[in-house]
C-alpha cells in the first residue's frame, strides 16, 4: 500500500513529543532535549531562525 502524507505525519507524530512554546522555552538549556527544525529552506529564509544565546 502506498503511504499518504497524512499517514506519514500521523506516524511521525506518534514517535516524537511536541511542546507548546512556553514549555519548550523552559527546555532550551536541557542537555537531554534536542530541538529539530523541520521547515523547508524557503520557510527558514522567510521566517528566520531562533538563536538561543
Amino acid at each position: 500500500m502506498k503511504a499518504t502524507v497524512k499517514g506519514l505525519v500521523e506516524e511521525a507524530n506518534a514517535k516524537v513529543k511536541t511542546h507548546e512554546v512556553k514549555e519548550a522555552i523552559k527546555l532550551v538549556n536541557n542537555a537531554n532535549v534536542q530541538f529539530v527544525d523541520v521547515r523547508e529552506d524557503h520557510e527558514v529564509q522567510e521566517e528566520g531562525m531562533i538563536h538561543w544565546y
